[in-house]
């Protein structure tokens, strides 16, 4: 649906006009100082929202005007999808990890990155040499730890702890 949107430029409010699937992103992902460092979340941004143009287009014309209507309550691994936007924000982040990291390809760099093995994480954190690993995978892919880590969990490569549960072999407990 065209829309009009709202923006701050030099102190005044100005209107833009955005037609049904123009997308907006946020400024920073342009700065000079975040074109390096935020490269993985921006290219994950834009796997994000085209993968929203290409599951509208699949949705049939009913779901398209009741997309934001009906509460729903679904189950997919640790989140609890309560909402149809909800659902479609997880399958925007899934088709987006798709097409940033195909399952050939993911198979293919694990293999050579950790010989088919799963990583460990403890909450959101890797420790020890699943750390190098893991930032490996990210330059391979050219991601972000996040987005990595999704993935790599959706396709059982990811072996997900909690943070109380990891014990650095170096500490020495009375």
């Amino acid at each position: 649906m065209d829309t009009e949107y709202q923006i701050e430029v030099d102190g005044s409010q100005r209107s833009i006009f955005l037609k049904t699937n123009d997308v907006v992103l946020d400024k920073s992902f342009i700065e000079p100082e975040n074109i390096r460092k935020l490269c993985g979340k921006r290219r994950f941004t834009l796997a994000h929202e085209c993968a929203h143009q290409i599951l509208f287009q699949l949705d049939a014309d009913d779901r398209k005007i009741a997309c934001h209507k009906r509460p729903e309550v679904r189950k997919k691994g640790s989140r609890v999808l309560r909402t149809q936007e909800d659902w479609n924000e997880w399958q925007a982040n899934s088709l987006g990890a798709a097409i940033l990291m195909p399952q050939s390809e993911v198979d293919r760099a694990m293999w050579f990155i950790n010989s088919r093995k799963p990583l460990t994480c403890y909450g959101w954190r890797f420790y020890n040499k699943d750390q190098v690993k893991i930032d490996t995978f990210c330059g391979v892919f050219g991601v972000s730890r996040s987005a990595a880590a999704i993935r790599l969990e959706q396709l059982g490569y990811l072996n997900r702890k909690k943070d109380y549960e990891y014990r650095d072999p170096l500490e020495v407990w009375p």
